[in-house]
Order: C-alpha cells, then sequence, then structure tokens
C-alpha cells in the first residue's frame, strides 16, 4: 500500500505505480515485503539497503535459473522496482515511464530515492530510527494508543 494511501487516504495512480514496484521487486527476491523481516523491517528496506551497497543482485531468488536470465536485465528490474516505491509519490515514475524502461536494452535510469516504510529515514547526515510501539507503551514520555475502527 502506498504511503500516501496508508497515512492520508489518498489515491492516484502513483499509488498504483507504487504497488507496481513492491510486487516486482517480491517477484525478483521471491519473499513477501509483508512478512520479510530483518533489519530494514521490510524487503523494500532489504532492498534498498543492498542497492545502496551495490549488492542488489544479491536479493535474486536463489530458485531462479541463473541460465533463463540475464543478470543486469534482473539488476535494471530491480532499479525500475525501487524508482516505482519511491516515498514521495511525485518521485515515483509513471506506468507509461515504466513500460519504456522495461523495453529498452540501453536507456539510462535516474537514481532513486528512499522508499516508503523503510526503518531508518536519513535526514542529512544523521540517521533517525523509527520507533515501532505496542498499542499501550510509552516512549519518550509519548504514549501510544490502539485506536479502534467503527
Amino acid at each position: 500500500m502506498s504511503p500516501e494511501y496508508a497515512m492520508e487516504g489518498h489515491f492516484s495512480v502513483k499509488s498504483d505505480v507504487y504497488s507496481f514496484g513492491v510486487l516486482m521487486l517480491e517477484i525478483i527476491s521471491g519473499k513477501k515485503n509483508s512478512s520479510f523481516h530483518k533489519d530494514s523491517s521490510n524487503l523494500v528496506g532489504h532492498i534498498w539497503d543492498l542497492w545502496e551497497k551495490g549488492e542488489a543482485k544479491d536479493i535474486i531468488d536463489n530458485l531462479m535459473d541463473q541460465e533463463s536470465y540475464s543478470e543486469s536485465e534482473v539488476v535494471k528490474c530491480i532499479h525500475i522496482g525501487l524508482l516505482c516505491v519511491q516515498e514521495n509519490a511525485s518521485d515515483r515514475v509513471d506506468m507509461s515511464s515504466v513500460l519504456i524502461m522495461l523495453g529498452q536494452n540501453a536507456i539510462d535510469l535516474p537514481n532513486p530515492k528512499l522508499p516508503a516504510f523503510t526503518a531508518v529515514r536519513r535526514r542529512g547526515r544523521e540517521n533517525v530510527a523509527l520507533v515501532i510501539a505496542e498499542p499501550g507503551s510509552s516512549v519518550n514520555d509519548i504514549t501510544f494508543t490502539d485506536v479502534q475502527g467503527r
């Protein structure tokens, strides 16, 4: 679910692009975003961390036959997936651009920005960890309450 829809209830074509990007990364990795837990908190965050280290190809599902795909094509798909899941909707590519990127062999892709819903948000040069608190708990004198919908 795109961050603008999850947080504010805003839905647009960029929300669909976000979902497409997550799906693409799930297919490449063979893992679900919602059930993947590591230091990065979710699959997209983990792939982002690998991308920043230059190790994105390490996420490719081991069950994929290495002779049946081009590693550079899969890395390009990871790159496109990351362009789709950027935190700000205005930074995300649109689906027509995704189709062009997927269809062309030699294309210069823009660098992706930080995806949404990662465990660490980067502000300037400092890292600020997000706190995930249980309802009823308190962190730094802030009490978290579980709100029940109607």
